[in-house]
């Protein structure tokens, strides 16, 4: 996958971080071990002048270079066992000594063998979905704030229950999905009038999902739709934003409606649905349609995916955003 300058950048730079970091944690080590164990010292200098004799000792240009040079291995190897016993004695580990790396592979430099390793690809994934993600309000959609008693408690005639109940087993199922998220996770669609939680919820989910170090990607349809038209309009004809929404560990479209009716829009809103299934990635998607509303909209194609391949939750009551309003104009 393609990305940008700014997303190389912003990589490299967490990782030349993540170097000095080590280095002055390792320096620190040194000082404070060098006050409590006088002797490392003496062996941390021996260690650097076997070093040193191992270079000359290979260009000497002499006939017994190979037996002199495993003569200073095996010192070199026989001071840093004494160097981990005395650490040992003194309830230090045995590396306390050794540079730490967050990435053993590549230790933080973002390549092994001239190819960019995991790591770097991470951090480049982390920018391209935080330049994605529309989630500034994350903090306030959580569980703990999802506020039932917004929700009628009288039983409806149509549900045989109260809304509140009805939405007390949306919650309960939004919750259990994001405790138990993973690559298998299913698909769900949202549907409810606007105002009764579908954003609140589904970024409660994504919340739960970033705290485990999964990758998510939450956005509204016609924010998204109209970056993926610049994408297209842009003369490189870039389709990084799709890519991204199409490889993203977990998807949240928010709206589905909303977005301008083009054969633009159908047909990338029919490939991202057909192949997050196809490759089995989780998408979570509301709608303030009705499913007949959604027929109308979209092609049999996109309809029929949905209902063979998502989990429907209905969402009841009476607005929300109008009764917060309501109550906070009455206190």
């Amino acid at each position: 996958m393609k990305y940008s300058k700014q997303a190389y950048e912003y990589a490299l730079n967490q990782l030349e971080e993540r170097r000095r970091r080590s280095t002055r944690e390792l320096e620190l080590h040194r000082k404070e071990v060098s006050r409590a164990i006088p002797e490392i010292s003496r062996i941390q200098q021996d260690l650097a002048s076997t070093g040193t004799a191992v270079v000359r000792a290979v260009f000497s240009g002499a006939e017994d270079v190979p037996l002199l040079v495993e003569g200073l291995r095996l010192k070199n190897e026989q001071l840093q066992e004494q160097q981990r016993a005395l650490l040992r004695s003194r309830g230090y580990p045995d590396n306390y000594l050794e540079e730490g790396h967050q990435c053993a592979l590549c230790k933080d430099t973002g390549y092994v063998d001239a190819k960019p390793c995991q790591c770097l690809n991470a951090l480049l994934q982390e920018y391209a979905y935080r330049q994605l993600n529309e989630i500034s309000s994350i903090q306030d959609c959580t569980f703990q704030t999802f506020d039932l008693s917004f929700y009628p408690d009288t039983v409806s005639a149509g549900l045989g229950v109260s809304p509140r109940q009805k939405m007390q087993e949306v919650l309960e199922y939004c919750r259990h999905y994001a405790q138990n998220f993973d690559e298998y996770a299913p698909s769900i669609l949202m549907l409810g009038q606007t105002g009764l939680g579908k954003t609140h919820l589904s970024l409660s989910i994504v919340n739960e999902v970033l705290k485990k170090g999964v990758p998510a990607v939450y956005g509204s349809m016609l924010n998204l739709m109209n970056r993926m038209e610049r994408d297209k309009f842009s003369g490189g004809n870039s389709t990084d934003t799709l890519d991204h929404l199409l490889e993203a560990p977990l998807l949240v479209l928010d709206d589905l409606g909303a977005e301008f009716d083009t054969s633009f829009t159908n047909s990338i809103v029919y490939h991202i649905i057909n192949t997050r299934i196809s490759e089995r990635r989780p998408v979570i998607i509301n709608t303030n349609l009705s499913m007949s509303e959604l027929e109308k909209k979209y092609t049999p194609r996109i309809v029929s995916r949905l209902i063979g391949n998502y989990d429907f939750l209905y969402f009841y009551g009476t607005d929300v955003r109008q009764l917060k309003k309501q109550r906070e104009f009455r206190a």
